[in-house]
């Protein structure tokens, strides 16, 4: 093997790579999305579990009748907002009988809140009634937690009072939806970059019949074939070094907005399951641009594709895979891999053997890519 013509080869396809303006869009724009993307949904996400989407600034504006005044209501409710750090409530008081005119008021989004206590003689709650405006999301989200609060203010024990119930340090329902939307996003935001750039490695200079001109001159078809591969692999590392630099930058974001805590050593296994992910997707790529005769029936092939790794991404949702074996399944280990590594419980054996398999299957892709070039009919369009 000459390398100086595999050299050549190498920096044949650099040049084009990085003298086209769209290609380059095509390479770094994804990790610019997961960016912007992971920033975005770890506000949304922590919205979506948290609660509703009132702003924790707002002020709700609440109308109690005066026999309540003083009573033991008022104080469980401030305690409450106190506890959820939302603003404080602007209360009211009116008197028994303009209950039809706070109706009214509330009706006209004048109010968030009406409630009505009635007692007896001896002072305990005879009835209650509270109204809401359902056309109104703080006015529905308030009346959600009333009677709760009313349960608590006048039943003769206290339950939790003061406490915090959860002795867990994570959240089940942020660790099954970011579980279930980190490693689908990444997945896709990747497959994307690649089917970008591979098609037209091979399949494109059959298309110009550059191929052809190329395997007459005394380079071998072992040299041009190491030589597409390691460009592509090098454009694939820079790629997803600069994707998977993106996804930690914004992690914080993403991880730390919703408390999943994710360790230096899961960061650093995030980083490399998406390498060896995006070498796998490359050599995959460039196998099918090699097989076929045009960039258009490339993309025919790699297109449907894109469905079946999303589907493959949210198997480990919906499936056990966390036995050692799966690890040996590419791509489907790493997938469960960012899963682990999203509830910061991974698994160091686990995640090596799974980025260990993608490189195995990335090497027999590359050793069929070069077969094919020792084919007149497979180089020929």
């Amino acid at each position: 093997m000459n390398f100086g013509r595999v050299f050549a080869v190498f920096k044949k396809e650099m040049r084009r790579f990085f003298a086209d303006k769209r290609m380059l869009a095509a390479l770094f724009m994804p990790g610019v999305l997961i960016f912007v993307i992971y920033m975005v949904m770890g506000k949304v996400v922590t919205s979506l579990i948290d609660g509703s989407g009132v702003e924790k600034n707002y002020s709700y504006r609440i109308a109690i009748n005066e026999e309540e005044e003083g009573g033991k209501f008022v104080p469980v409710l401030l305690s409450y907002f106190e506890t959820v750090n939302q603003e404080e409530p602007t209360i009211t008081y009116y008197p028994n009988d303009e209950l039809a005119s706070m109706k009214t008021s509330l009706r006209e989004d004048k109010i968030d809140s009406l409630l009505f206590f009635a007692f007896n003689e001896d002072g305990a709650p005879t009835s209650i009634q509270a109204y809401y405006n359902g056309e109104s999301e703080a006015s529905e989200t308030l009346y959600s937690v009333i009677p709760s609060l009313v349960d608590l203010a006048y039943r003769p024990y206290s339950f939790n009072e003061g406490i915090n119930p959860n002795l867990g340090e994570k959240s089940y329902a942020r660790i099954s939806v970011m579980g279930f939307i980190l490693p689908m996003i990444t997945i896709s935001l990747l497959y994307s970059s690649v089917i970008s750039i591979c098609p037209e490695s091979i399949a494109g200079e059959k298309e110009r019949g550059t191929l052809l001109s190329l395997l007459a001159t005394p380079i071998k078809p072992l040299e041009l074939a190491c030589g597409k591969l390691l460009a592509l692999s090098l454009v694939a590392l820079l790629s997803g070094s600069w994707n998977a630099a993106c996804t930690l930058a914004s992690a914080p974001n993403l991880f730390g907005d919703t408390g999943l805590g994710i360790s230096s050593g899961g960061y650093a296994l995030f980083f490399f399951a998406i390498l060896s992910l995006l070498l796998l997707f490359v050599s995959m790529a460039t196998l099918i641009s090699a097989l076929s005769k045009s960039t258009k029936e490339a993309n025919g092939y790699l297109g449907p594709l894109t469905a079946v790794m999303m589907v493959l991404a949210i198997i480990p949702s919906f499936a056990d895979v966390s036995g050692l074996g799966y690890a040996f399944v590419p791509f489907l280990g790493s997938v469960q891999c960012l899963k682990l590594i999203s509830s910061g419980s991974y698994d160091l054996l686990y995640s090596g053997m799974s980025i260990l398999s993608n490189l195995v299957l990335a090497g027999v892709f590359a050793a069929l890519t070069s077969l094919t070039f020792k084919s007149e009919r497979m180089v020929g369009n």
